[in-house]
């Protein structure tokens, strides 16, 4: 659900599952409180990355840019990107690191030469040079940074 916020869809997967011998709807909050404080977390920040979004989907018709993008298709000198499998571009200014080990609370992820914002804390990292860097990543927090000065997570 996390990564599906930094897609072109946000989209759950719930349905019908088995309870004791019958089938009944299964929603994903029902089994958690935390699961629906998440949930809600990751509505709201697709909704505030909508204008944003809505103008890179025009892009595949208009450009032959796809949406969700590798590090390499925005920074071709750095040979680095064209290693990472696990971190990925929305359009060219959102960053974003997946989680993929259950269990994990801390990421090291990979940020291109430039001026990076980690979107939860607003910290700035200015680099001549792409870097390795490592970043809490409790449950509730995957890692997403803006290129400086092009999107306001701040509101």
């Amino acid at each position: 659900m996390q990564l599906n916020t930094f897609t072109s869809v946000l989209r759950f997967h719930e349905g019908f599952r088995s309870r004791g011998g019958g089938k009944t709807n299964f929603q994903i909050t029902e089994a958690s409180p935390k699961a629906a404080e998440l949930i809600s977390q990751y509505t709201h920040l697709y909704k505030k990355v909508k204008p944003y979004r809505m103008n890179l989907i025009k892009q595949p018709a208009e450009k032959g840019y796809p949406v969700v993008r590798p590090l390499f298709f925005h920074y071709p000198e750095d040979s680095t990107t064209y290693e990472l499998d696990n971190e990925f571009m929305l359009g060219p200014n959102l960053l974003i690191a997946s989680v993929l080990e259950e269990g994990s609370h801390m990421r090291s992820l990979y940020l291109p030469a430039g001026c990076w914002q980690d979107i939860w804390n607003g910290m700035e990292q200015n680099l001549p040079q792409g870097k390795w860097i490592e970043r809490e990543s409790p449950i509730e927090l995957i890692p997403v940074y803006a290129r400086c000065n092009t999107l306001n997570f701040n509101t």
